[in-house]
């Protein structure tokens, strides 16, 4: 049976803003709690939509458009989404999420933040740019990036929606294993135990990097997790072995 939604965007807004939904991603999360939401409103009511803030009524609370959004966010010389996230309070009209309250307009941060004329504007360039450099790890892409001067020192913020990982970003997924956890795996088939082991013994496997803990930055933990002694009651952190020594 065909779902029945209300039949014009007003009464869908109204439903919507009764659930005191701020965001995009919160409709996605909530709107099944009213069963005539539909999941897609801007093309339900495609006729009548003018944006998510005027849909959620939260124009007057923040910037109505991305435009105006952005010019606010220039203004405070706000350069990464990290420090979007630390200082957009500075303006009380700035959502914490802008890539959702103006998601029918959003192309992406470095466009949002006006970086794109000094980066490069998308990850596929800096990728490309990244690659003919021949930087292997996050570390040496920390020592190298310089060397560009359209690589940004963050890519993983710059690039926020688009990022996925390094060995992705760096090409390396084909050489090494593309996630942390088909290492960690290929790494504990070994029984490597100790991080001097791994450095010794490592190139038993092709796939497996020297330096685990740059190639797979964005998931790493520490070495007694990724090796899977935890269980085995080592310490965890290097912090409790050094307490446990200097105990004794």
């Amino acid at each position: 049976m065909k779902k029945k939604f209300y039949p014009i965007l007003t009464e869908a807004q109204q439903a919507t803003q009764a659930l005191a939904i701020p965001t995009r991603s919160q409709y996605q999360q909530r709107y099944r709690e009213d069963p005539r939401l539909p999941s897609h409103p801007n093309e339900v009511y495609a006729d009548e939509w003018q944006n998510w803030p005027t849909f959620l009524n939260t124009s007057n609370k923040f910037y109505s458009t991305l435009t105006e959004a952005q010019q606010a966010t220039q203004a405070l010389a706000i350069s990464t989404m990290s420090q979007y996230q630390q200082r957009y309070r500075e303006d009380s009209r700035l959502p914490s999420l802008p890539n959702d309250v103006y998601a029918n307009e959003w192309q992406n941060w470095p466009t949002f933040l006006n970086t794109s004329n000094k980066f490069y504007s998308t990850l596929t360039e800096a990728q490309q740019a990244t690659q003919a450099l021949a930087i292997s790890s996050s570390s040496q892409y920390q020592q190298r990036y310089r060397e560009d001067p359209r690589l940004p020192s963050n890519p993983s913020e710059v690039y926020a929606d688009e990022w996925q990982n390094w060995p992705t970003f760096l090409n390396t997924s084909n050489k090494f294993y593309s996630t942390l956890t088909e290492a960690q795996q290929a790494t504990q088939a070994l029984a490597i135990s100790t991080r001097i082991q791994y450095k010794q013994r490592y190139r038993e496997d092709p796939r497996l990097p020297s330096n685990p803990d740059e190639v797979y930055a964005d998931e790493w933990q520490n070495w007694p997790t990724f090796l899977g002694n935890e269980i085995k009651n080592f310490y965890s952190t290097l912090t409790e072995a050094q307490q446990a020594t200097q105990a004794l």
